[in-house]
């Protein structure tokens, strides 16, 4: 079952030390943790708000700021995932503004792998799962997903079953191109034939719909690839 676990388990490592955060991420690998490593305390920071983490591990010691500092911001951001701080100091002091800061615990180094693992076990848990969204927006293009209701800058719009799936799978994409075979195979199946021009067909019917008559449209052509929803141009 640790086994198992472990392998659920996935942490954050900021270490500006490449050499020993490589290792230390080897150690972990191999005990079946999923470890990402970031080198500087804004990287670390970019990939805690942007990807769940069951615990960071945070070198105390980061050019710039140190440990306690980017603890702080990850607090003040509103994130619960809990911390292991890294420090070359065992000290009372140290343990204390730390914790103050918001860590969960503390690992002085020299450590042993055993005191490692046990430290992670102790600490990695799985983040608060995140509510999948009802209400999707772009700029002033509202769609509900429980309704199934399109309003753009507060007027309704009605689009078929098909068209309104199409929407919905192109604001969840939001700013990157999505390929035409893609919509094929996710709104219409796998045995849709290729050469058909549904895509094309549904993409008009929005257009009409969502774009016309508003200065900025939000449904761009991706020559050679497919389409994107934007709220610029």
């Amino acid at each position: 079952m640790a086994g198992v676990a472990a392998a659920a388990s996935h942490l954050l490592l900021v270490d500006s030390d490449r050499a020993a955060a490589a290792a230390l991420a080897r150690r972990l690998a191999a005990a079946g943790y999923r470890v990402d490593r970031a080198a500087s305390w804004r990287e670390g920071l970019s990939c805690a708000v942007t990807d769940d983490y069951h615990l960071i591990l945070l070198d105390g010691a980061l050019p710039e700021i140190d440990g306690a500092a980017l603890i702080r911001i990850l607090r003040a951001a509103g994130l619960a995932v809990p911390v292991l701080m890294l420090s070359d100091s065992g000290s009372a002091a140290t343990s204390q503004a730390a914790l103050a800061a918001g860590a969960d615990d503390l690992l002085a180094r020299p450590f042993s792998e055993t005191a490692l693992l046990a430290h992670v076990a102790a600490l990695a848990r799985p983040p608060p799962e995140r509510e999948a969204p009802t209400v999707l927006w772009t700029a002033d293009l509202e769609l509900d997903l429980e309704t199934r209701t399109v309003a753009r800058a507060g007027r309704s719009i009605r689009l078929s079953a098909h068209d309104f799936d199409l929407l919905a799978y192109l604001m969840r994409n939001h700013g990157r191109a999505v390929t035409r075979e893609s919509l094929l195979q996710a709104l219409w199946g796998r045995r849709c034939d290729p050469g058909t021009r549904l895509v094309e067909a549904s993409i008009e019917r929005i257009r009409a719909q969502v774009d016309r008559g508003f200065a900025v449209h939000l449904i761009h052509l991706v020559p050679g690839v497919g389409y994107c929803l934007l709220d610029e141009g």
